[in-house]
C-alpha cells in the first residue's frame, strides 16, 4: 500500500496531496479486517527507492499460491512526446523523468512478480494511470458463473490492472469525504459485499460505473500483456458475509454522512449451491479436478462416494492415457533422433569425400617434391615435424600450437595421439631419421586422462615409452599430420601463420610477478592476480597485460574457470574457505542498480544468455565500510570455494579479491 501526500519538489512542479495516505490507510484496513489479508506493508510518503526496494522485497517473498494486490494512490504524469507514463515519487524533481517510477519499470517488476504468485491486481490512483494498460478484461455475466466458475478461474495464473483514468487527471478529496473518488467508491465496493467470491473484474466494473456516473472520470481495467495472465480471476474472499438488509444499511449510513455524495450501485448477492446442484454441474466431466473439488467442499455428502469412484477410474484412464501418449512421444523422438544421425552420418561422408579428394589433388601437385621442414614416416605414412618447437609448452598451449601450425603447405596439423607413435622400431622415430632418438626429453602426446595427459620419450635410458604428466607441466612439442611419402621438399615461398603471439604470451605470463597459475579454453588463456586487489586495481593490471577481466559466457567455461583455479587457491597460506574463494570478473552494474553488464577492455558488453548467480543474488546489499552513501554493490566474483563453486555475488568494488583475468585466442 503506497500514499503520497507530502512532496518536496524543489521546482514545486508536484504540489503536495491531500487524501492520498489516508486512500492508503483505509485499503489497508479493509482488506485486513474484512478480507483476511494477512501481510501488508504500508508506505507513506514514499521515495524512489523505497518504491523500487518495496517491489524487490515482494518479488522475492511471493509464494506460488499467493494473491498480491498493490495499492499506489499519488501524483502520475504521462510524458506527451514519448507516451510513456510515470508514478511521482515523493522526492521526484521536476520533469526529470529519472527521478520518477516509470510504467516500463513497474511492469517489469509486476512481472517478475507474476512469475512466482498466482495472482496479481495492480490498483493505481493517479493521474494517466490508464498508460498502464493496453487492452480491456470483458468478464463473465453473472447467470454464467458457478462454483465449477470459480473453481476453473482460480487454478489460472492472473495479473489485472484497476486505474483511476485513462489518459486523463483526477480529483483528491472528493466533496470533502477524505478521499479520492475512486478510492471513495472502491472502499464502498469492498464494504458493501455481501458474496463469497469477489472478483476483481466485478470490483472493476462495479467501482467504475459509480466512478464516472458521480464525477468526470472514467476508470479503466484490464489485464498486464506479457507478464503471464492466463485468464485467470483475482478473488477477493469476505470473511464473514453480512445479509443484503445490513449491507444497505451501512452503505444508508455511510452515504449520509455526506448527502451531497450518490450512492453507489451495489451487486445483487449471490445464493450457495447445495451438493446435488454442484453435482449436476460435474458429474459428465471427465476432469479429475471437478470431482476433488466438491470432495474438498462436501465431504459428508451423501454423493461422496460416487464422486470417489469416478474420481477412481478417471486417475486410471489418465494414467493410460498419459503412458500411451508418453510412449508415442519417445518412438517420435527416437525416429527423430535416427534421422538427424542418418542426415549428419551422410554429411560427414560427403565432407570426408570432399576432404580426401582435395588433399589427394594437393598431394599430386607436391608428388615431385617434398615439404620443407618436414619428415614422412615409410612405416606409417605419417608426416612429421621435422623439428620440435623452440620452447616448451603446457599441455592446452601444445594442443593449440599444433592445431595452428601451418608448415609445408599443410595447415592440418595436429599433437600426436599415442597410438600415432609405433614404438621403437619406427625407422623416423628412432632408427633411420632419428628424430627422436637419444633426447633425453619428453614430448606431448594428445592421449589425456582427467587433468593429465601421456607424454613420450625415447630416450635410451627410459625403459617406459610413455609416462602420464600433469597438464600445466612444460614439455616438448612436435606435431603430426597424414603424409604424402615426399620428402625433401625445399618450399622457399611457404607462408607461416604467425606463431608469435601465443608463444609470447606464455614467455610473458612465466616471467610476470603479478600473475600465475596460467589455463587454456576453447583458445583463450587465463591467469590469476598473485595478490588481493580491488576492482580498479585488478581491471588497470589486466589492461596493463594487454588482456581484460574474465567474460563467462557458457556453463562450460564457468565450470572450467572453477575446476583450473579452485585447487591452486584453496591450497594458499591464508585460504579460510567462503570468503577467501571469491574471484573477481568482468562483470559491473555502474549504469544503474540491477543492470548488469560484461566489460572487455573498457567496452560495455551487455549481457551473455547465461548467467549463474547464486540464491538471493545480486541483492545489493553492503556492510561499511566497504560501502558509502552513493557506493553499492557494483562488482561480481566467482566463488570457487566446496560451499557453492561456480555461483556469482554482487560485491563492493572497494573490497579485495584475487582476480581472472582473460585473454582472446591469440
Amino acid at each position: 500500500m503506497i500514499g503520497n501526500n507530502d512532496y518536496d519538489d524543489p521546482e514545486k512542479l508536484w504540489p503536495s496531496l491531500k487524501t492520498a495516505v489516508a486512500d492508503a490507510e483505509a485499503v489497508a484496513d479493509i482488506l485486513k479486517t474484512d478480507y483476511g489479508f494477512a501481510e501488508i506493508t504500508l508506505l507513506k510518503n514514499a521515495k524512489q527507492r523505497e518504491i523500487v526496494r518495496a517491489f524487490n522485497k515482494l518479488a522475492k517473498s511471493a509464494q506460488e499460491n499467493d494473491s498480491v494486490l498493490i495499492y499506489y494512490a499519488g501524483h502520475g504524469y504521462l510524458n506527451e512526446e514519448t507516451k510513456e507514463g510515470f508514478w511521482i515519487p515523493v522526492d521526484a524533481e521536476g520533469r526529470d523523468d529519472s527521478t520518477f517510477v516509470s510504467n516500463a519499470i513497474i511492469k517489469t517488476k509486476l512481472g517478475v512478480i507474476a512469475d512466482k504468485a498466482k495472482h496479481v491486481l495492480l490498483v493505481s490512483d493517479s493521474c494517466f494511470s490508464g498508460a498502464l494498460l493496453r487492452e480491456g478484461n470483458r468478464g463473465v455475466s453473472l447467470d454464467q458463473k458457478n462454483e465449477r466458475y470459480y473453481q476453473k478461474v482460480a487454478k489460472k495464473k492472473s495479473v489485472q490492472i484497476l486505474a483511476a483514468g485513462g489518459l486523463e487527471f483526477v480529483d483528491d478529496n472528493y466533496k470533502e469525504t477524505g478521499h479520492s473518488p475512486f478510492t471513495y467508491y472502491l472502499l464502498q465496493s469492498l464494504k458493501d459485499n455481501n458474496v463469497r467470491y469477489f472478483e476483481a473484474t466485478d470490483l472493476s466494473q462495479e467501482t467504475s460505473r459509480n466512478v464516472s456516473v458521480n464525477t468526470m472520470q472514467t476508470p479503466e481495467s484490464g489485464v498486464l500483456q506479457g507478464a503471464g495472465h492466463a485468464g485467470g480471476e483475482f478473488f477477493f474472499l469476505r470473511q464473514k458475509t453480512v445479509s443484503a438488509t445490513v449491507s444497505a444499511a451501512e452503505t444508508e449510513k455511510s452515504v449520509s454522512a455526506s448527502a451531497s455524495v450518490s450512492k453507489p450501485v451495489a451487486s445483487a448477492p449471490r445464493k450457495f449451491r447445495a451438493d446435488e446442484e454442484t453435482w449436476e454441474l460435474v458429474k459428465e466431466s471427465n476432469d479429475p479436478d471437478d470431482f476433488i473439488f466438491f470432495l474438498d467442499e462436501f465431504p459428508e455428502s451423501p454423493l461422496s462416494s460416487v464422486a470417489r469412484l469416478k474420481l477412481r477410474k478417471l486417475k486410471k484412464k489418465q494414467k493410460n492415457d498419459d503412458s500411451t501418449q508418453q510412449r508415442l512421444v519417445e518412438e517420435a523422438k527416437r525416429l527423430e533422433e535416427e534421422r538427424r544421425r542418418l542426415e549428419a552420418e551422410k554429411k560427414r561422408l560427403a565432407e570426408a569425400k570432399r576432404k580426401a579428394e582435395k588433399e589427394q589433388k594437393k598431394q599430386q601437385e607436391l608428388a615431385a617434391v617434398g615439404a620443407s621442414g618436414t619428415v614422412t614416416d615409410s612405416t606409417t605414412g605419417l608426416m612429421w615435424q621435422k623439428e620440435p618447437f623452440e620452447f616448451g609448452l603446457n599441455w592446452h598451449g601444445a594442443v593449440e600450437y599444433c592445431n595452428n601450425l601451418e608448415l609445408g603447405g599443410f595447415s592440418d596439423w595436429k599433437l600426436p595421439t599415442k597410438d600415432d607413435y609405433p614404438g621403437k622400431k619406427s625407422e623416423v622415430l628412432s632408427g633411420l631419421d632419428k628424430i627422436h632418438y637419444g633426447r633425453d626429453e619428453q614430448f606431448w602426446t594428445q592421449s589425456e586422462v582427467d587433468s593429465s595427459a601421456w607424454t613420450v620419450d625415447f630416450s635410451s635410458m627410459n625403459q617406459e615409452l610413455f609416462e602420464l604428466r600433469d597438464k600445466s607441466k612444460e614439455y616438448r612439442v612436435r606435431c603430426v599430420r597424414v603424409g604424402n611419402g615426399n620428402k625433401g621438399y625445399d618450399q622457399s615461398k611457404e607462408k607461416h601463420k604467425p606463431q608469435n603471439n601465443i608463444v609470447a604470451l606464455q614467455q610473458r605470463l612465466a616471467e610476470s610477478k603479478d600473475l600465475t597459475h596460467v589455463g587454456h579454453y576453447e583458445g583463450n588463456t587465463y591467469a590469476i592476480t598473485r595478490s588481493l586487489m580491488n576492482f580498479e586495481e585488478a581491471k588497470a593490471l589486466a589492461q596493463e597485460q594487454g588482456g581484460h577481466l574474465a567474460t563467462i559466457d557458457g556453463r562450460s567455461e564457468n565450470k572450467f574457470l572453477v575446476e583450473h583455479f579452485a585447487p591452486y587457491v584453496r591450497k594458499q597460506p591464508g585460504y579460510t574457505g567462503k570468503g577467501a574463494g571469491r574471484l573477481y570478473m568482468g562483470l559491473i552494474d555502474i549504469t544503474k542498480d540491477n543492470d548488469w553488464g560484461w566489460i572487455d577492455k573498457g567496452e560495455e558488453l551487455g549481457w551473455f544468455d547465461f548467467r549463474n548467480w547464486n540464491a538471493g543474488q545480486p541483492n545489493n546489499y553492503c556492510k561499511p565500510p566497504f560501502c558509502k552513501e552513493t557506493i553499492n554493490e557494483d562488482c561480481a566474483v566467482i566463488r570457487i570455494d566446496q560451499e557453492a563453486p561456480g555461483k556469482w555475488h554482487d560485491i563492493s568494488c572497494l573490497r579485495s579479491y584475487r582476480a581472472i583475468i582473460e585473454w582472446d585466442e591469440q
